[in-house]
């Protein structure tokens, strides 16, 4: 039986992959847009640098993308060498999905999420394009799953493993750093003779890996920022009512007047400003405006798409992307939810949740967005995967208790995703008339 599993698994693997390398050969011709161009230019300055930390100017952005963006094309002198790795990285990410929902649920189970990992069009679309996500994704739950495996096992090794993974991830999107002592806290919960080890362990290795960057920052800047200022932007940007523009705006002045030091404290002082001035109703007003943003059907095919970054579509043709990206997200959510609502704690799937939660008020304390959402995916497909009938995963039994749990998740998950439908109907692209 093993060999077969595991076959099962290889294909699954060569199938992600292979959905991948198509997307990077046949997609149009397009053109960068939102933050790609961004990614791209501080490659540049990576280079240019000479690939020496402390030459490299500025810290908004994260390093680790960049880096491999600078790497990949100054060896083989060419963006489409980056779209494969782009297109491995995300093909990677199947066999630690796979490993993930094993741990949760079981070996079918965990192969039901894997082939959900490996035939995501939205996900599959990224290895074309220069986002940092992709990348994230893959550490983040590379580290996830070596956190699962160090408390199932009790071993040192898998728990280094993952806090190093955990804190490159970091190096790519600070969020993952925010997490480590959500999971040390969950590896000390278990109260055993070396459980204590373990998280310590853990938030050694993950601080040491982000630390060698936060010790660049200080001895370039001045000051301590673990990673970047990226993030005092977008806590001020999520919590203001200035449009975007203006905050840009602000911003940039603060920057060219007193450096970005002082850019970013100001940033994060004008957000706190603002989130007390909103007190006490900030945190419902937060979470009733930015989860539907980042639960959102919209993604980011269906922007590059009505952005006109292919040149003119037909709306035949935007209906169609529209199908092929959203209704997949939809089924998923459809099979979450009695997931969801039938499940049974245990420590793996109590990690799950832990993420989960933590991700979605991350989001809510700063801002949503669609794109922001592909990170929670991997514990979405586990609990999603565990509702198949074929995946024969221990669940609750669906009681009338339940069944009104799941109504009511139902509920909440349409409420979220209507401003969404609303949102995308109202765009020119989806309406009657000549295609624009």
């Amino acid at each position: 039986m093993r060999p077969r599993r595991d076959t099962t698994l290889i294909l699954l693997f060569g199938a992600a992959l292979g959905l991948r390398l198509l997307v990077v050969f046949l997609e149009p011709e397009t053109r960068p847009l939102g933050d790609e161009p961004s990614w791209l230019a501080v490659a540049d300055a990576v280079t240019s640098a000479g690939f020496h930390p402390l030459r490299l100017d500025g810290m908004f952005y994260p390093p680790l993308y960049p880096y491999l963006i600078a790497a990949v094309h100054g060896f083989f002198g060419t963006l489409t060498a980056v779209k494969l790795v782009q297109a491995l990285v995300g093909a990677l990410l199947v066999p630690v999905v796979a490993s993930v929902g094993t741990r949760a649920f079981g070996r079918r189970t965990g192969l039901a999420a894997a082939a959900m990992a490996a035939f995501s069009p939205v996900s599959a679309w990224y290895a074309a394009h220069f986002w940092a996500e992709p990348l994230f994704v893959l550490l983040l739950w590379v580290g996830i799953e070596r956190v699962l495996a160090a408390d199932e096992t009790a071993r040192l090794t898998p728990t280094l493993v993952g806090g190093a993974a955990l804190g490159l991830a970091a190096l790519a999107r600070e969020p993952a750093l925010y997490f480590v002592p959500v999971a040390a806290l969950w590896l000390a919960a278990r109260r055993d003779e070396r459980s204590l080890r373990r998280a310590g362990a853990l938030l050694a290795a993950a601080f040491l890996v982000t630390g060698l960057w936060t010790i660049r920052n200080y001895v370039r800047y001045g000051a301590f920022v673990p990673v970047s200022t990226m993030g005092g932007r977008a806590l001020w940007e999520g919590n203001t009512g200035r449009t975007r523009g203006e905050v840009y705006a602000e911003y940039d002045e603060v920057g060219a007047e007193q450096g970005m030091v002082a850019q970013h404290r100001f940033a994060i002082a004008e957000a706190l400003r603002e989130i007390e001035a909103r007190q006490p109703g900030w945190l419902f007003e937060k979470i009733a405006s930015e989860v539907p943003h980042l639960l959102s059907p919209d993604n980011m095919v269906l922007v590059q798409v009505r952005r006109r970054a292919y040149g003119p579509v037909t709306r035949l043709e935007i209906w169609l992307v529209a199908l092929v990206t959203i209704l997949p997200y939809l089924v998923l959510l459809g099979f979450f939810v009695p997931g969801l609502a039938r499940l049974v704690p245990s420590r793996p799937r109590v990690l799950l949740l832990a993420f989960l939660l933590f991700y979605v008020l991350l989001h809510v304390l700063v801002h949503g967005h669609h794109r922001f959402r592909l990170p929670m995916l991997p514990a979405i497909y586990a609990i999603a995967a565990s509702a198949l009938p074929a995946a024969g995963a221990a669940l609750a039994p669906f009681t009338p208790r339940r069944r009104a749990l799941a109504a009511l998740l139902a509920l909440l998950l349409a409420a979220t995703l209507v401003p969404g439908f609303v949102g995308l109907a109202a765009e020119p692209a989806f309406r009657r008339g000549p295609a624009r």
